[in-house]
């Protein structure tokens, strides 16, 4: 084996690669995967308000970050760095270290009967491939040594997609490769078995290897799957020291697979585990940018920023923000003048439960400090529910009307309730005068539905009345993530129900701006024209008097609204039954 100048890992960082931000933790990383001594007589102080400590010295961050009682330099055959987003673990730390095991050693003694060898940087996706392609890339266009020396100065050394199969079948092709002039090529590919056989394989990058599947899921291409199909290529490479290893690199998700494993066996002298929340390796990240992320819920922030292995299900929402939400000892908040009330309804045969809400938005002056700021707060004015006794099933017939009289006791134009049952209820309501319109419930929409529920509890923009079972709803709410495409969704716990979730939920989401049905009114809101939107996000025109009028089935309308505010002025009864008024 030969190998060139470059004896410190940083060196080569620095001066090659031209990467001189490196932080403190990356720096250490690095040298703790090629077996190099670390400081032990430097401080480092906190660099970012998230930093918890200060440590005296490398040794002593590297066992706080690798769970470790003590550094010995080793060179290990596989190591798993756990790093939040944003923290350059593939784009800078994965892309760097394949370009350093690409032309730091000599692998010709030991190819045998292989014509080249292969790094192959193996990622979940072809998308997540590309932007490891692009880094490497990148780094060889920047640097003239590497481009001179390994490239020839051809750029022609850059294959931007291929397949080993089928060119001309672009669904069969599977990344970007770069060949050196050294007998090595780097690789940079979507995770399949069936690609990894059959190379000769000094390194390799497992690039968000947790979300590859576990066992039992992707029977095929689980991170198990390709480790135990690289192995065998790496067999060659490891009569040398350091010169073969497996580096898994990716954000936590959930608690299992290879990584997880890593984690729970973190303080063996064979297993190098890393994990490193994302502002201690990017100590760079704004606190504003962490700060927004939070909101998105705590389980979220700890798992995707700070490298937490959660669990694949969790509560979806914080429990003590739900309680910080609750009037207290107010089961129902009558109407009151000057508001735009919204209501939804979650349709239930037997066993769930058919439930109901109406809400409406405020506008308060909070105080910031010294000053006084103007902030949105959404109520949750009524909660009900109707459930069948002994397993009977709810009659519409029975439960639609009691609906409509809480409708018009609020003053609501419309009830908004999922595709469910919709076209069934929906003449009943118009049978006792009221609109229900439809709102599409997919994976999706539930999701950013939620999400903006979340949002809204998270900032204190929530309120509700005092109802335990909406309540245990709401912190029954589960968020479940699948190991193999990382995709969310969200439902009530095993044997638990989120009826009151979805209509809090529907209410408070026609208040969000981002949604496709926000209403955007209220008496004091400072727009004066209402725009509604329809739950295809297309603007629906508010409805005339003329409207109302064919919609109920009546000759005529008498629009007495001008009549109504001359009663008010002169502090007349303005419900005296003898005048008809409908809100729009």
């Amino acid at each position: 084996m030969s190998q060139v100048q470059f004896e410190s890992i940083i060196d080569f960082f620095e001066e090659v690669l031209t990467v001189t931000n490196l932080s403190p933790i990356q720096r250490i990383t690095l040298k703790a995967i090629r077996a190099e001594p670390l400081d032990t007589k430097n401080v480092i102080l906190k660099a970012h308000p998230y930093d918890t400590e200060d440590f005296t010295n490398e040794v002593e961050m590297f066992k706080f970050y690798s769970g470790k009682s003590d550094y010995a330099p080793s060179h290990y055959s596989d190591a798993s760095l756990c790093f939040g987003r944003r923290s350059g673990k593939s784009t800078t730390i994965g892309a760097g270290l394949a370009i350093y095991y690409a032309t730091q050693f000599d692998y010709t003694p030991y190819l045998g009967t292989s014509p080249h060898a292969t790094i192959p940087i193996i990622s979940p996706t072809k998308e997540q491939a590309g932007e490891v392609y692009a880094a490497i890339k990148n780094f060889f266009l920047r640097s003239p040594w590497l481009f001179g020396k390994y490239l020839d100065g051809k750029i022609d050394s850059f294959q931007e997609e291929y397949s080993e199969d089928d060119m001309k079948n672009p669904s069969r092709i599977t990344g970007g490769q770069i060949k050196l002039n050294n007998k090595v090529v780097i690789k940079v590919m979507a995770a399949d078995i069936s690609k990894i056989r059959g190379m000769a394989v000094p390194f390799a990058i497992l690039d968000e290897t947790c979300f590859f599947g576990i066992e039992g899921n992707d029977t095929k291409n689980t991170d198990k799957g390709i480790y135990e199909a690289l192995a065998p290529a790496l067999s060659q490479f490891q009569t040398v020291e350091g010169m073969a290893l497996v580096l898994k690199i990716s954000s936590p998700n959930g608690q299992a697979g290879l990584m997880f494993n890593d984690y729970q066996n973190r303080t063996d002298a064979d297993t190098l585990h890393m994990q490193v929340p994302t502002w201690v390796a990017n100590p760079s990240i704004a606190i504003k940018y962490l700060e927004k992320q939070k909101k998105k819920g705590i389980n979220f922030f700890n798992r995707e920023y700070g490298a937490q292995y959660t669990a694949s299900e969790a509560s979806y929402l914080d429990p003590l923000a739900i309680e910080r939400s609750i009037i207290k000892g107010l089961e129902l908040q009558d109407p009151q003048k000057g508001y735009r009330y919204v209501a939804a309804t979650d349709y239930a045969a037997r066993e769930d439960l058919w439930a109901f809400a109406i809400g409406h938005k405020e506008f308060v002056m909070e105080k910031e400090g010294d000053k006084k700021e103007k902030k949105e707060k959404v109520y949750i004015d009524l909660l009900i529910h109707w459930r069948g006794s002994n397993g009977a099933e709810l009659n519409p017939e029975e439960i639609v009307p009691q609906i409509c009289m809480y409708l018009k006791r609020y003053g609501v134009t419309y009830c908004m309730a999922d595709q469910y049952a919709f076209a069934a209820l929906k003449p009943i309501f118009a049978k006792e005068g009221c609109l229900l319109k439809e709102f599409k419930l997919s994976n999706q929409s539930k999701i950013k539905m939620m999400y903006s529920l979340q949002i809204q509890l998270n900032t204190e923009s929530l309120l509700m009345v005092d109802n335990p079972i909406a309540i245990q709803h709401l912190k029954d709410l589960r968020e479940r993530r699948s190991h193999i495409s990382n995709k969310i969704q969200i439902s009530a716990a095993n044997n638990c129900h989120d009826d009151y979730a979805i209509v809090i939920a529907l209410c408070s989401y026609q208040f969000d701006k981002t949604s496709p049905i926000y209403v955007g009114y209220s008496v004091i809101e400072e727009e004066d024209v209402i725009q509604n939107k329809d739950a295809m996000g297309n603007f629906i025109a508010t409805p005339t008097a003329q409207d109302l009028a064919d919609f109920v089935g009546v000759s005529r309308f008498y629009d007495n609204r001008k009549e109504k505010e001359e009663k008010e002025k002169e502090k007349e009864d303005p419900n005296d039954p003898d005048s008809f008024w409908f809100s729009v």
